[in-house]
């Protein structure tokens, strides 16, 4: 497991991330905790979480990966051993539990975010504390393009950023980083924070898979020559890049069949795409999900590929990526792919 330090800080990141998405705090969590364990025995020291998790995100869960992974560090006493990250939700109708929905990235919302998820998680500081998506009217989460908003929402980049600073001034988070942003909104959190304070580390955290390559139109050049840690999210595509859903071993309680991302990544172009590229992996004799995440970490731009396993055997195929060196081969067809069905999934 290789390890890289974030930007010029003293905080390590490991090349895959456990992220936490799915765990919860609501049920008998023994095996949980002991995923968690194996996850930093087997060289993880990264771990991400947000506020709003677990998903399907429920007002009866809210925050329960925060308590669970608390739950965790207070009883093996790994703090110090692991990069912790966690995100604050931004405005939306469908999270109306969270600061009544209208959870705007202002200095009054942020240190409540802040200061409630360190409770949570039973720690004094927060290694990367991220903005979950934009509080303005822009494209994530599955829309593609940018429209002009008929109504925009009120936003000040300027003054989140002055409250990021603070927070890490006081202590209580040592960097910060966006999520789910577009190249103008990355440009103008890059431009701030470097008029405040340039030795803070800003990080970007977006989706990125062989079946969504749109980091690549703008997002990939702001991060290579503004030199930004990225983290990929999203790796297999809600594991429709790893087969199951298409030779039946998808479990009922599988991400998709869930319809956490409703019926958008069932379209026939995403489909068709994903075949051609588990077709590819059959055909030089690997293993589909190691060969998705394999691809990722061959990417410059990619720091940490932030995995989503809820069992141990899980967490081994998916560690097993890391000595996977795809040959100039595999990368050309998976390009010729691209070329002809270029990022299907928005």
């Amino acid at each position: 497991m290789q390890k890289h330090k974030l930007g010029k800080s003293d905080i390590n990141i490991s090349s895959l991330c456990m992220g936490c998405m799915t765990l919860s705090n609501q049920r008998d969590n023994s095996n949980t905790l002991k995923l968690l364990d194996n996850a930093i025995a087997s060289g993880i020291v990264f771990f991400d979480t947000a506020e709003m998790y677990p998903i399907p995100i429920q007002e009866s869960t809210y925050g329960s990966s925060e308590e669970l992974i608390g739950k965790w560090l207070k009883a093996r006493g790994v703090r110090s051993e692991i990069t912790l990250a966690t995100k604050a939700s931004g405005p939306a109708a469908f999270v109306p539990w969270i600061r009544s929905g209208k959870s705007r990235h202002n200095r009054a919302n942020l240190i409540t975010a802040v200061e409630s998820s360190l409770k949570r998680l039973q720690t004094d500081y927060i290694d990367i504390f991220q903005l979950h998506w934009p509080d303005r009217a822009t494209n994530f989460f599955n829309v593609r393009g940018f429209k002009s908003p008929k109504k925009d929402l009120t936003f000040d980049i300027e003054d989140t950023v002055d409250v990021l600073i603070d927070l890490v001034t006081s202590g209580k988070i040592r960097s910060f980083g966006i999520c789910n942003e577009t190249a103008w909104g990355a440009m103008t959190f890059i431009n701030n924070v470097e008029m405040r304070n340039s030795s803070i580390t800003l990080v970007i955290q977006n989706p990125y898979n062989l079946l969504n390559r749109n980091l690549e139109v703008g997002l990939s050049e702001i991060i290579t020559r503004e030199n930004i840690t990225f983290f990929a999210h999203s790796p297999l595509a809600s594991g429709i890049l790893t087969g199951k859903y298409f030779n039946g071993s998808a479990f009922p309680s599988s991400r998709l069949n869930q319809s956490h991302h409703g019926n958008i990544l069932k379209s026939p172009m995403i489909l068709k795409a994903a075949k051609r590229y588990i077709a590819i992996a059959e055909k030089h004799e690997i293993d589909p999900t190691q060969m998705a995440l394999a691809w990722l970490l061959s990417q410059p731009v990619v720091t940490s590929v932030i995995i989503g396993v809820t069992n141990g055997s899980q967490l081994a195929h998916n560690l097993s990526s890391c000595d996977i060196t795809l040959t100039r081969e595999i990368l050309k067809e998976i390009d010729s792919v691209q070329q002809e069905i270029p990022s299907p999934c928005p």
